[in-house]
């Protein structure tokens, strides 16, 4: 088989028959997509719109013809599992998520669009997922073609034979987990509801909370390849809340799981089919994590660190830590919860609830090491051997002070134990080209401080090749205008009031927003317009951001610093940067990664 395509003979069968299918976009009613179901309706009635915001969908994944040779690939409840096993057992390491006809020279054929998935192509999503320490690398077509391997998938394995390989059902989870993992802001309100009812009707939920309830952590590391794929599965969870913290339910095989319900195997009948509930996903990670917090007790030294090395310590203090982690995440959730329940619909943070949180976290230390991690004067403050008693008075003074005088937006950090050392966070204020992004910030206070300024170094230049500002260089300098000689008593909180005032402005161009038409003599070519810098911040201080609290999710960085600001932010201004993405040209997933720069991670 070439790399390009999966090109062996394929599980389904063709046929010559219709012509190829391309539709782009899911097509249920409005009223079963969002759920809205009248009270009047009979259980029956009910259950039926659900069949219906299911199978819509699924007769358009289903009826494909082969990108290839045109006939017709046949899909259905028996070849739509020989389909998924064959993707996740490949002879190759690229893994094409698609339909592939007995034509070994065809390529594999998106489920959404119909189009072919081949390695040539420039526009396919592409990721690398790993199984049983072997790297391969997964693609699919289009954000539909997505949604319908994420359904194939979920629908499971069919019945488990003896000899069902623990490697198989770790590619269902791997893969699952990642595609939903993925962020997903692009998606319609029609597209998260078929992905939350497909999710919450699939075997695999069911498969991982057995995992989860009838395995010691020992056991499970002995498994430990399928025990963090259903781990990584559980936590691209959090886009569907209710399926993370609500009572799981426990749907009867054939007529209440996926797969019966997505084709005819599930008939209305008078006596509607009982449903059990099981614990919740949220409350078997925190019993878990009783047992992996007395092991990881007993494996660390005084300090609190564990006695070896955590590469080197086996499997089992590596799946210890990570559900240790899960389960904390999930704590600070709830917490986070009691704050978000007064955000209203459109997505924006009411003035005294953001004015709480953001005092309550708007200053604090951090280890030293977490924060010369990734600190662009990491050498400048190991230089400074010991602080002077008026260096250090004033440094405590300034930062006492700024935990109640930050205005609300800034964010900032300093190391335990180095005071000088300091980073900084600012949302771009509202009404200005830079809104809904992050920006981040790294001051050095040297140490003959305040009688020689601060350093400031700008960190999100996509790289070092984004200017957002006349005063915002790409290669991290700041232009800042400062009161001489350190007269000033609140130096640090000035440079960031003059950052989120007077360079983060609704203007920061302004004569090439006031200038029309152009005049080729005095506009200059490339000052970007307001419109440019809002893209901008979209793609460099958006995205990344929703990558970092992904990564996060999946696998924790013990470096990261603002992950937690970082997922309130995204998460309470979701409606404005889901429709900020929709009218871009661009979505989120078609976006590189930019290369690091100086103290990025």
């Amino acid at each position: 088989m070439s790399s390009g395509s999966q090109s062996q003979h394929g599980p389904a069968q063709c046929q010559n028959g219709n012509p190829q299918n391309t539709g782009q976009s899911i097509t249920t009613s409005d009223t079963v997509a969002s759920g809205q179901l009248n009270g009047n309706l009979t259980e029956e009635e009910k259950l039926l719109r659900k069949l219906q915001a299911i199978r819509t969908p699924v007769s358009t994944f289903t009826t494909r013809s082969c990108s290839g040779c045109g006939t017709e690939i046949e899909l259905n409840a028996n070849t739509i599992t020989n389909l998924t096993k064959y993707w996740v057992s490949p002879n190759t390491r690229y893994i094409a998520l698609g339909a592939v006809c007995q034509n070994p020279s065809c390529p594999a054929t998106c489920l959404g669009c119909g189009k072919p998935i081949t390695a040539s192509r420039e526009d396919i999503f592409r990721r690398p997922v790993n199984i049983d320490n072997i790297d391969f690398e997964v693609s699919w077509c289009c954000t539909l073609g997505r949604l319908a391997a994420i359904w194939a998938l979920a629908c499971g394995w069919g019945e488990e034979p003896e000899d069902f390989s623990l490697r198989i059902q770790e590619s269902y989870f791997r893969i699952v987990g990642l595609l939903i993992y993925l962020p997903t802001l692009t998606w319609t309100r029609r597209e998260r509801s078929f992905l939350t009812m497909v999710i919450s009707r699939s075997p695999l939920l069911g498969k991982a909370a057995q995992i989860l309830n009838s395995k010691p952590i020992g056991m499970m590391a002995r498994e430990s390849g399928l025990s963090t794929a259903v781990i990584f599965f559980i936590t691209g969870l959090d886009d569907t809340p209710g399926l993370i913290y609500d009572a799981r339910k426990i749907y009867h095989s054939v007529v209440g799981e996926l797969l019966g319900l997505s084709f005819e195997q599930a008939k209305i009948k008078p006596n509607i089919p009982s449903k059990d509930t099981g614990m919740s996903f949220a409350a078997l990670v925190s019993n878990l994590a009783i047992e992996a917090r007395a092991i990881l007790k007993y494996t660390t030294n005084k300090q609190g660190k564990l006695a070896v090395p955590l590469e080197e310590s086996g499997s089992l203090l590596m799946l210890s830590n990570t559900i240790d982690q899960l389960s904390s995440h999930y704590d600070q959730v709830k917490e986070t919860n009691k704050i978000a329940d007064a955000v209203p619909d459109n997505g924006v943070l009411q003035p005294l609830v953001n004015k709480e949180w953001h005092r309550s976290i708007c200053l604090s230390d951090i280890p030293d090491g977490k924060m010369l991690a990734t600190y662009a004067y990491h050498s400048e403050i190991l230089n400074i051997v010991s602080s002077t008693p008026r260096r250090t008075r004033r440094l405590v003074t300034e930062l006492s002070n700024l935990k109640t005088s930050l205005p609300e937006g800034i964010f900032v950090r300093h190391a335990a134990s180095r005071l000088g050392a300091i980073k900084a966070l600012i949302a771009g204020p509202e009404g200005t080209p830079y809104e809904l992004g992050l920006f981040e910030f790294d001051i050095f206070c040297p140490h003959d401080y305040p009688d020689s300024p601060p350093s400031v170094w700008f960190k999100t230049t996509g790289g070092g090749s984004i200017k957002f500002s006349p005063n915002l260089e790409p290669n991290g300098q700041v232009c800042i205008v400062l009161e001489p000689g350190g007269r000033s008593s609140v130096i640090i909180l000035q440079i960031l009031v003059s950052i989120q005032g007077l360079i983060l402005n609704s203007q920061p161009w302004p004569r090439r927003e006031v200038q029309s038409p152009p005049n080729p003599s005095n506009d200059p070519p490339n000052d970007p317009s307001n419109d440019e810098v809002r893209a901008r911040t979209l793609r460099y201080a958006v995205y990344p951001w929703i990558d970092q609290v992904h990564r996060q999710m999946r696998e924790p960085q013990p470096n990261a610093v603002w992950i937690d600001v970082a997922a309130v932010h995204l998460e309470h201004n979701r409606a404005m940067i889901q429709e900020r993405m929709v009218n871009s040209n661009k979505g989120p997933l078609t976006f590189r990664r930019v290369p690091r720069t100086r103290g990025e991670y």
